[in-house]
C-alpha cells in the first residue's frame, strides 16, 4: 500500500450520545463470526490496516463531549489524526454511521451489528476500550425530539434498567473507559424526568469525584433539588470541593438554608449571641460564605488556597442567626452575610480564636467519647 494514498479525514459520528467504550478486559467476540455462522469466510483485503480503522473510530468517540447538549446533537463531525485510505475511511465511517453502526446491548450481551469489524480489529483494542453504540441509548434522540411512535416512559425505564445493570456489575462499572457512558445515562435520565427532583442515586451517577458541588449547585439553580438530595449530598459535596470551584454565595446560602442549621450534616441546635469568625481570601472574595473559628486556619487558606495569588485574613462579627451550618474539620461556619458586608474588617496578624465565640459554640465542637465524656475541639 502506498502511504501517499492515505489522508486525514473527518468522521461523522451519528447518535453521539449513545456511543461508549467497552473494556477489552471482557472481549465482545472470541471467535470468527464466519465460523460461528457456518458461512464461507469473507475475502481478506490485505490493503486494509485495521489498526488505523480502530484508532480512527476510537479517537472520534473519545472526543465526544459528555454533556447535556450532546443529547440533542444528531451528528458530530470529528477530524481524526489518523491517515486513512478510502477503503479504511469507508469502514471507519460505517462503524459510526446511522445505518450500520457497531451496536451492542450489554444487558443481554448481544452484538446486534458489527461482529466482523470487531473480529477484524480485535488485535488492536488493547486497554483503550472498544467503541460500540449502546442499544440502551440508541433511540433516545427520537424520544427527546418527540418523534411519532416513541415512548418516553418506556425509554426512561430502559435507561434506569441500564444504570441498574452497572450497579449490579461493580467489576465492570469500575472500568474507567465506561464512566463517560454511565454519566451519559444519568444525563439522559435527567432530561427525561424534568422537572422532577434528582434522587441521590442519580446524582451520584452524574458526578465525577471532584465536581459534586458544581453539579449540585447547577441542579439547585434549575429547581431539581429537594431536601432529600441536599441532606444526602450537600455536606460531602461542599467538603470535597476543589480550590478552582466558584459557586455564587447566593446559591450556597440557598442550598444550606433549605436544610435548617446543621452540624456536620446532622440537624443541630444553632449557637446564640454573636459570632466572631475569620476567613482567608483575596479582597474581592472576602464576603464569601466559608468562615472559621480559628485564625490559623484562615491564615493557611490566605497563603496557600488562592491559586497563584495571596490573600489575607478577614474578621467579622455577626448575629449567630446568620450561621447556616457548622463543619468541624476546619471549624467552619457557613454564613449568610447578605447586607452585612460592611462588617468585614482586616484581621490583626496576631488574632486568636474569640473566647466568647468558642464558648457559644462549644456544643457544636464536642465529639462524644466512651462513657459520659466529651472531647472539646
Amino acid at each position: 500500500m502506498n502511504t501517499e494514498d492515505r489522508q486525514y479525514r473527518t468522521l461523522s459520528v451519528h447518535r453521539p450520545w449513545a456511543w461508549m467504550m467497552w473494556s477489552a478486559e471482557a472481549p465482545l467476540i472470541t471467535e470468527d463470526p464466519d465460523h460461528t455462522d457456518h458461512r464461507s469466510p469473507r475475502e481478506v483485503t490485505e490493503s486494509i490496516d485495521w489498526s488505523r480503522v480502530y484508532q480512527a473510530v476510537h479517537r472520534a468517540i473519545h472526543g465526544i463531549p459528555v454533556e447535556a447538549g450532546t443529547l440533542y446533537t444528531p451528528v458530530i463531525d470529528v477530524k481524526v489524526p489518523v491517515a486513512l485510505t478510502e477503503a479504511e475511511f469507508l469502514l471507519a465511517s460505517s462503524w459510526v454511521s446511522h445505518e450500520m453502526p457497531v451496536r451492542y446491548h450489554y444487558e443481554d450481551d448481544l452484538i446486534f451489528e458489527g461482529r466482523h469489524r470487531l473480529w477484524a480489529s480485535r488485535e488492536h483494542h488493547g486497554d483503550r476500550g472498544v467503541p460500540v453504540l449502546s442499544e440502551s441509548l440508541s433511540y433516545l434522540g427520537d424520544v427527546l425530539h418527540g418523534r411519532a411512535g416513541t415512548d418516553k416512559e418506556t425509554t426512561t425505564e430502559s435507561i434506569a434498567a441500564a444504570a441498574s445493570w452497572w450497579d449490579h456489575n461493580p467489576d465492570r462499572s469500575n472500568w474507567g473507559v465506561t464512566r463517560p457512558h454511565q454519566r451519559m445515562l444519568a444525563l439522559a435520565h435527567l432530561e427525561l424526568t424534568a422537572p422532577q427532583p434528582v434522587s441521590p442515586e442519580w446524582f451520584d451517577r452524574l458526578c465525577k469525584w471532584d465536581n459534586r458541588i458544581e453539579v449540585l449547585a447547577g441542579l439547585h439553580a434549575a429547581g431539581r433539588t429537594d431536601a432529600n438530595l441536599l441532606s444526602a449530598e450537600l455536606y460531602w459535596a461542599w467538603r470535597y470541593q476543589q480550590d478552582r470551584t466558584s459557586i455564587a454565595p447566593e446559591l450556597v446560602i440557598s442550598m444550606f438554608s433549605c436544610l435548617g442549621f446543621r452540624n456536620n450534616s446532622k440537624p443541630a441546635k444553632p449557637p446564640s449571641g454573636t459570632l466572631t469568625l475569620y476567613r482567608g481570601a483575596t479582597e474581592e472574595n472576602r464576603a464569601g460564605t466559608a468562615w472559621t473559628l480559628n485564625p490559623a486556619i484562615a491564615h493557611h487558606f490566605a497563603g496557600t488556597r488562592q491559586g497563584n495569588r495571596r490573600g489575607q485574613v478577614w474578621k467579622v462579627t455577626v448575629p449567630s442567626s446568620r450561621a447556616l451550618a457548622y463543619l468541624s474539620d476546619e471549624q467552619e461556619f457557613i454564613l449568610d452575610l447578605a447586607g452585612l458586608e460592611h462588617l468585614i474588617k482586616k484581621a490583626d496578624p496576631s488574632s486568636r480564636p474569640d473566647r466568647m465565640t468558642r464558648w457559644r459554640t462549644r456544643h457544636l465542637r464536642r465529639i462524644p467519647l466512651f462513657g459520659n465524656h466529651d472531647l472539646d475541639v
